[in-house]
């Protein structure tokens, strides 16, 4: 959890999602008393996504089927060449995250080697990258158990694993991924995905929260995160995009972008349109250069990279 996050009990209007996300959990039972077969115990092993899943995750971002190490695609910004990650279709509602810690001699959490929890993954309608985290602590009865699901987050508050959950003031990109994948970082760096718990499997994400700066942030009010717009040309006679030419119109901190298709003629050239003025002299008032256009209905998690790779 981030040192400037501070936690507050949340209202009992939003305390919590688990409340209503957990009656979609099918499995969903009333345990015996101390007794939940939904907690794993700590020498259990989670299995990774069954096969169905685990191709439903992979198809959901753009980069290369058979790759396990994902490396940046290149754009423009303002006419420079940028480098952005393309993470897929994503929501702007944050969905929430839960995470567990202990709590110290001081009060102050400390983190176990639990990993966090999530209800929703690509391909699933409600999935988003981003993650509003809220703080569960485990009480002295707790012996390393597994909380896998919702199921077993609520079975643990029921029989005194755990405490209520605790919203936190804070949104963090947590974009999940392929498991085994790697992220190119720049300087050849790469970054190793994290493990989270989803309906009693574990899955891979990416904490972009510790690789890029994290994400300002928000007041429970908000709840949508904002989107900047991007460009994408294709020449009228071309049925795919022009590769490496996506142009994104302004610099924002959340990668959530709105794509506009434009249609150009079949005569420009990878890199001659590096600048949103290159296609609209305003929000409605295309240049020259466009032929047609058209606004997606999805957006996109693609985060900007400003570094060299």
């Amino acid at each position: 959890m981030p040192n400037n996050a501070h936690p507050r009990q949340a209202p009992a209007f939003i305390l919590c999602p688990l409340l209503l996300l957990s009656s979609c959990v099918s499995d969903a039972a009333s345990p015996a008393a101390g007794y939940s077969h939904h907690i794993l115990p700590a020498s259990s092993t989670v299995p990774e996504p069954a096969a169905r899943l685990a191709q439903q995750i992979r198809l959901h971002d753009s980069f290369p089927a058979v790759s396990a190490t994902l490396t940046p695609r290149q754009g423009y910004l303002d006419g420079s060449p940028v480098n952005y990650w393309d993470f897929g279709p994503a929501s702007a509602r944050p969905q929430p995250a839960w995470i567990f810690r202990r709590r110290s001699s001081q009060g102050e959490p400390l983190a176990f080697g639990h990993p966090s929890l999530v209800d929703r993954v690509p391909g699933e309608e409600g999935y988003s990258p981003f993650c509003r985290l809220y703080l569960v602590y485990v009480k002295d009865t707790y012996q390393g158990e597994q909380l896998t699901s919702l199921a077993a987050l609520e079975d643990a508050m029921e029989i005194g694993l755990v405490d209520e959950p605790i919203a936190l003031d804070i949104v963090v990109p947590w974009p999940i991924t392929r498991t085994g994948a790697v992220l190119a970082l720049p300087d050849s760096q790469l970054l190793p995905a994290i493990t989270l718990f989803y309906r009693g499997q574990k899955v891979s994400a990416f904490a972009l929260d510790t690789a890029i700066a994290p994400l300002p942030p928000l007041p429970p009010e908000q709840s949508m995160i904002a989107a900047g717009s991007a460009y994408e040309p294709r020449r009228q006679a071309e049925p795919e995009p022009i590769p490496n030419n996506l142009v994104f119109a302004a610099d924002i901190p959340t990668g959530l972008w709105r794509v506009t298709n434009v249609v150009v003629d079949n005569d420009l050239q990878e890199g001659e349109a590096t600048s949103s003025t290159d296609f609209f002299w305003s929000a409605a008032e295309p240049t020259g250069l466009v032929i047609e256009y058209s606004l997606t209905d999805t957006l996109h998690f693609m985060p900007l990279i400003h570094e060299d790779l």
